[in-house]
């Protein structure tokens, strides 16, 4: 899990830009802040099954603490899942190539 400082609270997200992956929309703006935040959406459109949705966000979330001291302090990223993303393995390094250090 995320510690406190590294989630995105639940308030509107600023104006930036929205990145199309595979299997996710990514939403990337600027925080002014000295680290960057993180947050999950997955929509029962995705599935019904709250344990599907739930796999779907601690995938995300691993892939985010594994790489978060490679990532450049100071956006704000929202993860939008798509329907198709489990079917599909989600290639977020590619990504996030713009945002690391």
């Amino acid at each position: 899990m995320l510690k406190k400082e590294f989630r995105l609270p639940k308030t509107k997200l600023g104006p930036g830009k929205t990145l199309s992956l595979p299997g996710a929309f990514l939403k990337v703006s600027e925080n002014g802040l000295r680290v960057s935040r993180f947050g999950f959406v997955v929509s029962k459109k995705v599935d019904k099954r709250a344990v599907v949705r739930n796999k779907i966000k601690r995938i995300l979330r691993s892939f985010v603490q594994e790489n978060l001291k490679n990532i450049r302090p100071g956006f704000d990223f929202l993860f939008v899942s798509k329907k198709v993303i489990e079917k599909k393995e989600l290639k977020t390094e590619e990504v996030f190539k713009k945002y690391l250090k």
